[in-house]
C-alpha cells in the first residue's frame, strides 16, 4: 500500500504555476524554456515512467488545467480583474456560486491571484447589480428559496476568504440571519421550511417540506463564528440557532437509528442523511421513508452535497467545541458515504441535484479526509470521479454533462434542466476533477500502483 506523494516534483510545480501565471481564456500565453504552446496550454516535460504517483498528479492537474480553461472560456466575459461570468440567470447568485465553489478547491493547490481577481471582479459585479439588502433578503430572487440563501451565503464567505473582503463576510452573516427569520417553522428549532410560496408548493406537492438543503446555511454560519470569535462582529444568537437547527436535522433527517412515523417505520441505520422531511398534520415522514434505498440518477431519497456537508458541519462544531462526539460523527458520516450507495461501480454517484451535488466537495478534502479513521475508499473513489468525468461528461466544445457514469439519465431528464448549456451542470462536474487534484496533491489519497496503473490505462 503506497501513499500519494505531497511533495510537489519541479515538473509539477512548473505544470501548476506557468499555465496560471497569465490569464487563463483571455488570450494571453506565456512562453518558458522548456515549454511549448499548444492551444493557449503549457506542455511540460511528462514525469518518468516509473514514478506512478507524480504521473497520477501530472494527469490530474492536466485535467484541471483544461476544465478551468473550459469554464472561462464558456462562461466568462473580460479579464480576469475586471470581468463576470455570463450565460447564466444574473438575477440568480448560486448559479455563478456553484463555479466559485471549485475554483477555490482548485485555488487551494497552487494560491493563484488569477482566481483572486476573478472572486473580486464578480462581487464587484454583483453589487452593480444589487443593493446588499437584495443580496441577503429571502423570498425574492436571488434568494427565493432556503437552498439558494445558502448557496449565497456559502459563495460570500468563499469570497471572504479569497479576497479579504469585509463586506462579503458581513452579507454571509446577514444572508443566514435573513434565512432563519424567514424559512423558520415559528423557531429554528424547529428546522427550515423549503420554500415560503404557498403557489410553488402546491404545484410541487411540496407544502409542509423541510430539508438538508438548510446544510449550507449551518456550514456559513459555524464558520462565520469561528472567524469572528473575540470580536464585535461576532454573533452569539446565530450561532445559537444554528444549533437548534443542528440538532433539528439528527433528529429527522440522520438515518442513524430505527424510527417509526405515521406513515410507517424507517428501519435503516445506515448513517447517510434523508433529503427531504414532510411536516403537517397527518404526514410527518422522510420523504421516501417506504423507499429508503431509492437513490439514483436524477432522483434520491437522500443527497451526496448533503451527506458531504453534514460531515463538514460535524466537524466545524468539532472546531468550536472541542467535543469529541463531533469528531466522530465526522468520520462516521464520511464512512457512511463510501459504504453505501454513493459508491456507484467505484466512482461517486450524482443522485439529487446535477447543479449542486458537488458544492461541499472542496470542504471535504480539507476538512474530513485528512481526518484519522475516514476510509481510504473516499479517496479513490474521488480521483476515479475525476477521470470519469473528464471521459464520460466534456463535450467538444468544452461543456460538461452530469453523467458521471457514461449513461444518459441526466442529459435527458428535461424535467431536471439537467443538459450541459447550463452553468452549474458544468460547474458541479470539474469541480470533482478540482477537488481530486487537491487531495492528491495534499496526500490525501491512497491507492497501490496497480490501481494507478489501471486508472491512467483506461482513460
Amino acid at each position: 500500500m503506497n501513499k500519494i506523494k505531497s511533495i510537489v516534483p519541479l515538473f509539477l510545480i512548473l505544470t501548476i504555476i506557468l499555465p496560471f501565471a497569465g490569464c487563463a481564456g483571455t488570450g494571453q500565453k506565456n512562453n518558458a524554456e522548456g515549454t511549448k504552446e499548444t492551444d493557449g496550454m503549457q506542455e511540460t516535460n511528462k514525469p518518468e515512467k516509473d514514478n506512478i504517483y507524480d504521473q497520477l498528479l501530472y494527469r490530474l492537474s492536466e485535467y484541471a488545467q483544461t476544465a478551468y480553461d473550459d469554464m472561462i472560456a464558456n462562461f466568462w466575459k473580460g479579464s480576469a480583474e475586471s470581468g463576470h461570468f455570463v450565460n447564466y440567470n444574473k438575477r440568480m447568485i448560486w448559479e455563478y456560486a456553484v463555479v466559485l465553489f471549485g475554483f477555490e478547491t482548485l485555488n487551494s493547490v497552487f494560491q493563484s491571484e488569477e482566481i483572486q481577481n476573478r472572486f473580486a471582479a464578480q462581487h464587484k459585479y454583483l453589487k452593480r447589480i444589487y443593493p446588499d439588502r437584495s443580496i441577503y433578503k429571502c423570498g425574492p430572487e436571488p434568494n427565493p428559496a432556503c437552498d439558494d440563501a445558502a448557496w449565497t451565503s456559502m459563495v460570500m464567505m468563499a469570497t471572504w476568504r479569497m479576497t479579504g473582503n469585509r463586506n462579503a463576510l458581513e452579507l454571509a452573516r446577514q444572508t443566514v440571519r435573513s434565512a432563519y427569520d424567514y424559512y423558520r417553522d415559528g423557531d429554528v428549532s424547529n428546522g427550515l421550511w423549503y420554500r415560503m410560496d404557498d403557489a410553488y408548493n402546491q404545484s410541487h406537492e411540496a407544502l409542509g417540506f423541510k430539508s438538508l438543503y438548510c446544510v449550507g446555511l449551518m456550514l456559513t454560519a459555524l464558520e462565520y463564528n469561528l472567524a469572528t470569535l473575540g470580536t464585535e462582529e461576532n454573533d452569539p444568537q446565530l450561532y445559537a440557532d444554528t444549533l437548534a437547527l443542528y440538532d433539528w436535522v439528527e433528529t429527522y433527517l440522520a438515518r442513524t437509528a430505527v424510527r417509526s412515523y405515521p406513515e410507517g417505520t424507517s428501519d435503516v441505520t445506515d448513517g447517510i442523511y434523508w433529503c427531504s422531511f414532510y411536516d403537517i398534520p397527518g404526514r410527518q415522514c422522510p420523504d421516501g421513508v417506504e423507499r429508503p434505498l431509492d437513490i439514483h440518477y436524477a432522483g434520491s431519497v437522500s443527497a451526496l452535497f448533503g451527506n458531504m456537508g453534514m460531515a463538514v458541519v460535524h466537524k466545524m462544531l468539532y472546531d468550536t467545541t472541542n467535543d469529541p462526539k463531533y469528531l466522530k460523527r465526522a468520520v462516521e458520516t464520511a464512512n457512511a458515504i463510501a459504504d453505501s450507495l454513493y459508491d456507484d461501480d467505484g466512482i461517486f454517484l450524482n443522485d439529487r441535484d446535477t447543479w449542486t451535488d458537488s458544492a461541499f466537495t472542496g470542504y471535504f478534502v480539507r476538512e474530513i479526509m485528512p481526518l484519522e479513521g475516514v476510509s481510504r475508499k473516499l479517496g479513490k473513489l474521488l480521483v476515479a470521479t475525476a477521470f470519469a468525468v473528464m471521459k464520460n461528461c466534456r463535450e467538444m466544445d468544452g461543456h460538461y454533462t452530469g453523467d458521471w457514469n457514461g449513461g444518459d439519465v441526466w442529459s435527458t431528464t428535461q424535467s431536471f434542466h439537467g443538459g450541459s448549456e447550463y452553468m452549474m451542470t458544468c460547474a458541479n462536474s470539474v469541480h470533482m476533477i478540482f477537488a481530486a487534484y487537491a487531495a492528491v496533491s495534499e496526500g490525501l489519497v491512497d491507492m497501490t500502483d496497480t490501481e494507478i496503473r489501471m486508472l491512467l490505462n483506461r482513460q
